[in-house]
C-alpha cells in the first residue's frame, strides 16, 4: 500500500468514526442475524443456576415467540418472586437489540455491540431506558451472555447507578432439559 492508499484509508476510517460519533450512536459492528442465531442455538430450553454473589438459586427458561423472531428469557428467583425479571432479544432492522424488564422496575434497551471470534460471547450496550424515575436512577447498562462450556451460560447485568458503573450481577447457568 502506497503513503497516499494509506493516508486516505485512513482519513476514510476517521470520517466513518465521525459520522458515528456524531449520529450519537456507534454504527453496528455486528451481523445481528448470526449473533441472533447464537443466542437462539444456545438458550432456548430450560436452565437451573445460581446468582454468582450471592449463590441464590435460579431458574431460567428461554423460549421463542413472534414466528421464531424473538427470544424470552425469563429468570425467576424462587426467593425473592418480584426480583424476577425478564428481557425479550429480537432483530431491529441490521441490528439485536433487547429489553430488559428489570426488577428495578425500568426497561433498559441495549444493541449488541460485539460477539466473539469463537461466538462464545455477545456483548450488549446502552441505547436508552424507560421509567427512569421507578428506579432511583438504577438501571442495566452492558449486557454480557457468555457460553463457557455446552450446556453452560452465563448472563451478566453490568448496573449503572447515578451515572456510575456499580458491579455487576452475573447469572451462572446449567441446562436442565
Amino acid at each position: 500500500m502506497t503513503g497516499r492508499q494509506a493516508r486516505i484509508r485512513c482519513l476514510f476510517t476517521l470520517l466513518l468514526l465521525t459520522v458515528s460519533t456524531a449520529s450519537g450512536r456507534a454504527e453496528n459492528l455486528v451481523d445481528a442475524e448470526v449473533a441472533f442465531d447464537i443466542l437462539k442455538d444456545h438458550l432456548v430450553g430450560e436452565w437451573k443456576g445460581r446468582i454468582v454473589h450471592s449463590s441464590e438459586p435460579v431458574e431460567a427458561t428461554f423460549y421463542l415467540t413472534g414466528n421464531d423472531s424473538a427470544i424470552v428469557e425469563y429468570i425467576r428467583r424462587p426467593q425473592k418472586p418480584k426480583a424476577s425479571m425478564s428481557t425479550v432479544y429480537h432483530l431491529a432492522d441490521d441490528s439485536l437489540q433487547l429489553t430488559h424488564y428489570c426488577s428495578f422496575m425500568n426497561q433498559p434497551r441495549l444493541r449488541a455491540t460485539s460477539v466473539s471470534p469463537d461466538g462464545n460471547t455477545v456483548e450488549f450496550s446502552f441505547i436508552d431506558v424507560t421509567n427512569l424515575d421507578r428506579s432511583g436512577d438504577r438501571y442495566t447498562h452492558r449486557m454480557r451472555v457468555t457460553f463457557p462450556a455446552p450446556g453452560k451460560a452465563s448472563v451478566s447485568y453490568v448496573g449503572l447507578i447515578e451515572g456510575e458503573e456499580a458491579g455487576d450481577l452475573t447469572v451462572e447457568l446449567e441446562r436442565s432439559d
